[in-house]
C-alpha cells in the first residue's frame, strides 16, 4: 500500500485511523474512500445523512468527512446532532462541499465543524488535515485516559488507607 499516493507514497493519515465518510456523490465518495484506504485507514462510507448520523453516534471514529447536501439529514443537521449527542462532542468533522460560499461555510462552523474544504477536494490537503485533527483528538483521548487512571489510583489508595 502507499504506491502511487501523492507525495511519493507519503501517508498523511496514520494506518488504522477510523474515518467515517458521509457523501452521496459516488465519484467524490469513492475517490476519498479509496485514497484513505490506500493509506491503511479504516473507512466506512455511507451515502445519506441519517445513516451517517446513526453510525457517528453509535461507533467510535477518529474523524468524520461530511458533505453538506445529503439525502435524509443534511450535513448541517448531522454536524449539530453529533456535537450535541456524542460524548465529548465527537470526533473532528471536515466538511467537503461543492457549495463553498461564505454563508455555507459560516453555517457549517456554527454547526460545529472543524474544517471546510471546497470540492473538488485536494486529497493530499484532506489527508494532512485529517491527520492533524485526528492526532489532536487521539492525544486528548490519551491524556483523558491517563487522568482517569490517576484518579482511580488515588481513590483506591484513599479508600485503602481509611479501611481498618
Amino acid at each position: 500500500p502507499g504506491a502511487g499516493l501523492p507525495g511519493g507514497g507519503h501517508r498523511p493519515v496514520r494506518p488504522g485511523t477510523r474515518i467515517l465518510v458521509i457523501d452521496d456523490d459516488p465519484g467524490s465518495g469513492r475517490l476519498v474512500t479509496d485514497y484513505l484506504r490506500a493509506m491503511d485507514a479504516t473507512v466506512e462510507w455511507v451515502r445519506d445523512g441519517s445513516r451517517g448520523l446513526e453510525l457517528a453516534t453509535s461507533r467510535d471514529f477518529d474523524c468524520i468527512i461530511l458533505d453538506l447536501r445529503l439525502p435524509g439529514e443534511n450535513g448541517f443537521v448531522v454536524a449539530e446532532k453529533i456535537r450535541k449527542t456524542v460524548p465529548g462532542g465527537g470526533p473532528p468533522i471536515i466538511v467537503t462541499s461543492a457549495y463553498p460560499e461564505k454563508p455555507n461555510r459560516l453555517r457549517a462552523f456554527k454547526a460545529g465543524v472543524d474544517a471546510f474544504l471546497a470540492k473538488p477536494v485536494d486529497l493530499t490537503e484532506l489527508g494532512h488535515l485529517a491527520s492533524s485533527l485526528t492526532a489532536r483528538k487521539q492525544e486528548a483521548d490519551m491524556r483523558l485516559a491517563a487522568l482517569l487512571t490517576l484518579i482511580t489510583c488515588l481513590l483506591r489508595e484513599r479508600g485503602g488507607s481509611d479501611s481498618p
